[in-house]
């Protein structure tokens, strides 16, 4: 008899996913100046504070000639955390791909998932440059 209740549970699942969005968003912003730190900050999209997510990924990519994207630092593991810096290293994530050096005239977008205990996942995204001046210019 409890193998009903449980089917039933699990098709309302699937039917509300199916229905309704079963991924959250998130903002994500980068500061600082090209030469020095760049920060990826994590923002609540209703508040817009900054807001700790358990990140299971970053990914970080460079645009190439042809509309084409290289992955220049990635990292993998798990971390509640509510900034990244470029190129720091952090316990509880595995560097993917190590950090290249970033470029004043490159384009650039970052990748961000994190995954909550009883949520569903989230995504963050963001594209940047860096101006004559070295300062970050966010792109859409």
């Amino acid at each position: 008899m409890a193998r009903n209740p449980l089917i039933f549970i699990v098709l309302l699942a699937v039917i509300s996913c199916t229905f309704l969005s079963c991924s959250r968003g998130f903002i994500v912003t980068v500061e600082g100046k090209y030469g020095d730190a760049v920060y990826f900050r994590f923002h609540d999209p209703v508040d817009g504070k900054i807001t700790k997510y358990n990140v299971i990924e970053l990914i970080i990519q460079e645009k190439k000639e042809g509309n084409q994207w290289d992955v220049i630092w990635a990292l993998s593991g798990e971390q509640s955390i509510d900034e990244v810096q470029y190129g720091k290293k952090y316990e509880g994530f595995n560097e993917i791909t190590q950090p290249r050096v970033l470029s004043l005239k490159g384009e650039y977008r970052v990748h961000v998932k994190d995954m909550p205990r009883f949520e569903p996942p989230g995504y963050g995204y963001a594209r940047f440059t860096f101006n004559e001046s070295g300062e970050i210019v966010m792109l859409r």
